[in-house]
């Protein structure tokens, strides 16, 4: 179950800003649309693109282990999870 689309919009991005600002492994910006957190999140081209096998999707809590998750990710998922992105663009 997913929780209020409010809640979790505005808690993740807090505690990915919170966890990581000063880390130069992301790239994290503050701007985002004045309606962010009132519009439905849907992954974009999600008829397309296989989001949950291409995706790294971590829940809330475990924002503050994200840099050891990602950079924990095996070289060979890494490049399948391309691999299929690439063949979900070139359709």
């Amino acid at each position: 179950m997913i929780p209020d689309r409010r809640y979790y919009a505005r808690g993740a991005r807090a505690a990915v800003w919170e966890n990581f600002k000063n880390n130069p492994l992301f790239d994290i910006s503050t701007d985002h649309s004045t309606t962010y957190d009132e519009d439905d999140i849907v992954l974009p081209f999600a008829d397309a693109i296989p989001w949950e096998e291409i995706g790294v999707f971590v829940a809330e809590e475990d924002v503050p282990k994200l840099d050891t998750m990602l950079t924990s990710i095996p070289p060979e998922v890494i490049s399948r999870k391309r691999r299929l992105l690439a063949n979900s663009y070139m359709k």
